[in-house]
């Protein structure tokens, strides 16, 4: 799951395709990752030379001891060229200095291997390691190693994939390798005589589309909430509407490490919204989502709630001239980020648990 859509994909939405109406959300019971699903398919058939095709591999820390840390590699055929890469990294210190980085790669400058999960972006690499991955940075200020450790059984929503059209060319795939992992790691600031040690927590998600996003939805709600005694993790997509707003989502939640409840139909009902004054279509925000679903003889029942508003990004204010008139005739993109609070109470035949935790909610409306 990403800290937000790469803004890469918004440049493709002035392109349009001819697919047929046909949608296929996820199905099936929900499984585990192997470490062949984590390698790129840039080379896939129907990838290679589609304009639309992304994919993305997002490291999400939860540091101790005032440090923050967001690791993201990224490849894709939008803009000109086919096979641009990119390494994303932020780092916050203790001391307030944030740090940002972000790299990119033409093809033939990155390499990945096709037998193991192995990325390698100029002198950045990610790679499975035992039980985890190994992330090796080297920015314009500082250099940083870091080991993510699996804690949790990885999980992937039913197959893993949703598809539009009916030949199944196109589609949207997700993937979590790690809900939650330990992290070790260690930093070294230009400058700065020895090294400083971190460690936390965190997860990692994959995801991979050859689809437009205008094409791919109208409107995209996902949540995550990562601490040390649970992780929940939801996203529901509804499509746009020439798939007639067909839903696909996935819920799952971990308890100490344990995956304790998912499944590919909870419904999500926004009940109270805010309306965005700033946009010119008043998009309305969720700021209040119930929450209810079953699945092996659990019943669950709960609600989101948004505390803040914390940023809003409109994706046609960081482009300009020409491609900004043409994407605004086809969609009006819009991210906001939100801090919410969570309360679930799932029933089974052991009785009834509760649990609350914050976290953060995006939600990305599209076009009207």
């Amino acid at each position: 799951m990403l800290k937000r859509l790469p803004a890469i994909i918004i440049l493709a939405l002035f392109q349009t395709a001819l697919f047929a109406d046909d949608f296929t959300p996820f199905t099936g019971k929900s499984g585990e990752v192997a470490e062949k699903d984590l390698i790129p398919s840039f080379d896939d058939s129907k990838n290679r030379s589609n304009e639309f095709y992304n994919e993305w591999y997002s490291f999400i820390f939860r540091l101790k001891d005032g440090y923050f840390a967001y690791v993201q590699f990224l490849i894709s055929n939008l803009g000109l060229g086919d096979g641009n890469a990119a390494v994303i990294a932020d780092l916050e210190l203790p001391d307030g200095r944030k740090f940002k980085y972000k790299k990119e790669f033409p093809l033939g400058k990155w390499e990945y291997s096709k037998d193991s999960f192995s990325l390698k972006f100029g002198e950045n690499t990610v790679k499975w390691q035992g039980k985890g991955v190994a992330i090796n940075l080297k920015t314009d200020d500082y250099e940083a190693s870091y080991e993510f450790t699996n804690a949790a059984a990885s999980f992937k929503p039913g197959n893993g994939t949703v598809y539009y059209g009916s030949g199944k060319k196109n589609y949207y795939s997700v993937q979590i390798p790690l809900p939650y992992a330990k992290i070790t790691g260690k930093i070294k600031v230009n400058g700065e005589d020895s090294g400083r040690e971190v460690k936390g927590h965190g997860l990692f998600d994959h995801s991979v589309t050859n689809q437009g996003l205008h094409e791919q939805a109208r409107r995209w709600i996902r949540f995550r909430s990562l601490d040390s005694k649970a992780t929940l993790l939801f996203t529901e997509l509804h499509t746009a509407e020439r798939y007639e707003g067909k839903k696909a989502n996935f819920f799952v939640f971990y308890k100490g490490g344990k995956k304790f409840f998912d499944s590919i139909a909870v419904e999500l009902k926004p009940v109270k919204f805010k309306v965005d004054e700033f946009s010119k279509h008043k998009y309305k925000i969720p700021m209040e989502i119930e929450v209810s679903g079953a699945e092996e003889g659990v019943a669950l029942k709960g609600k989101i709630i948004v505390k803040k508003i914390t940023g809003r990004e409109d994706y046609l204010e960081t482009l300009g001239g020409v491609k900004k008139m043409i994407v605004s005739k086809f969609a009006q993109p819009v991210q906001y980020y939100l801090k919410a609070s969570y309360e679930l109470e799932f029933q089974g035949k052991d009785g009834v648990e509760t649990f609350k935790g914050t976290g953060d909610l995006y939600f990305t409306q599209v076009h009207e």
